[in-house]
Parts: structure tokens; C-alpha cells; sequence
């Protein structure tokens, strides 16, 4: 049955989730019927849990809403949009966080939008292997060689690590990332404690 939300907390439906993605005062998950659900925060009158979708692929609710339906077109809520456009094509995987969104096309090739892409320019329209966004940040691994690069906080503020990597994440003036050899690394705020070299 419907469950009330209480400040932001709902109980989830009972359902098999593939993916979940985590707001300020919502959770997501997506299915594995490609239906997205969401609870917790504010729907305006619309049952809690609530249904926001079905035919996804991959969806991001990190910051604004975003879904890619089985055809790999994107859609992203407009209530609250972002800055620059929502880039044209097909798309297998899209992440939101805050006020950026970043996206991967079919081919390979990552684009981004939004506040921290607005503010500090964009990265390079290349192939990656993964791609994170972060608060007023985004950052991908490069699939020719496997190096990272950020715009925004993660590599104005902070030193990117070199070496060779395989995957990414981003969160709140932090990046992780896993380098070929199995070995996890992390830079952002604080720093003192990371030894890139270990």
C-alpha cells in the first residue's frame, strides 16, 4: 500500500531493484522492469512511493531527475533545469549530482552540463571508460590511456592522482578511483593523509 513520507523518510516499495540513486530529501531505484520509483521527499499529492517512470535503461536522480529509455534517448526533469543543453543522440548510462549532469553516449563519448561545466569550461569530448560527477565537479578516465580529468573543485582545489585507472566516483569534495592494479585511491578535502605513490 501507499506509505506517508515523514520529514523526507518513507519506507520503500517492496520491489528488485538494479540500481539505486540517492537526493538530498528523495531515493530512486530502477528496477529490473525498467521501471523507476522513488520515495521519501516531496511528490506534490503524488502517492509516496511513487512510479516516475518505466522503459529505462539507466537513470540518475543526484541532482535532477534523469532517465534513458530503452531507445538510449535522454530525459531529464525540467522543473528546476540546468545550465547548457541536454546533449543530442542515444545514451546507455547518465549521472546527476547537484546542479552538473554528465552523460555517455552508445559510442563511448561522455558530455556534460550544468553549473560546474558552465562555470569552469568542459571536458573534452572523449571516449572514457567511466565518469563521475561531484558537487560543482566532474571527472572522467580517459579509455586511451586510462589518466583522469576533472573540471571544477576535484582539480582546481586538489591534485588530480596519475597512474592508469579503471573506474571513478565523485561525492561532496571528494574523488575515489581504482587504479589497474586493484588499488584505491583517494584526493580531495582532506589530503594530508593520501600518499598517491602507495
Amino acid at each position: 500500500g501507499e506509505t506517508s513520507a515523514d520529514h523526507g523518510q518513507c519506507e520503500p516499495p517492496a520491489l528488485e531493484f538494479v540500481k539505486l540513486s540517492l537526493a538530498q530529501s528523495m531515493s530512486c531505484g530502477l528496477t529490473k522492469d525498467g521501471e523507476v520509483w522513488c520515495w521519501g521527499g516531496s511528490f506534490d499529492g503524488e502517492p509516496n512511493p511513487t512510479e516516475l517512470g518505466s522503459g529505462v535503461l539507466d537513470f540518475s536522480a543526484g541532482g535532477i531527475l534523469c532517465t534513458i529509455l530503452a531507445d538510449g534517448e535522454l530525459w531529464c526533469d525540467n522543473t528546476y533545469p540546468l545550465k547548457g543543453e541536454i546533449p543530442p543522440g542515444r545514451f546507455v548510462r547518465v549521472e546527476t549530482r547537484a546542479e552538473e549532469a554528465c552523460a555517455q553516449n552508445t559510442e563511448g563519448y561522455v558530455s556534460c552540463w550544468g553549473d560546474a561545466t558552465d562555470f569552469h569550461g568542459a571536458l573534452p569530448y572523449v571516449k572514457a571508460v567511466d565518469f563521475a560527477v561531484g558537487t560543482m565537479s566532474a571527472c572522467l578516465v580517459h579509455a586511451s590511456d586510462g589518466h583522469i580529468e576533472c573540471l571544477g573543485f576535484l582539480s582546481e582545489e586538489h591534485p588530480i592522482p596519475s597512474g592508469r585507472y579503471a573506474a571513478i566516483a565523485g561525492t561532496w569534495g571528494l574523488g575515489y578511483a581504482i587504479r589497474d592494479d586493484g588499488v584505491l585511491v583517494r584526493w580531495g578535502d582532506p589530503t594530508e593523509d593520501i600518499n598517491y605513490d602507495d
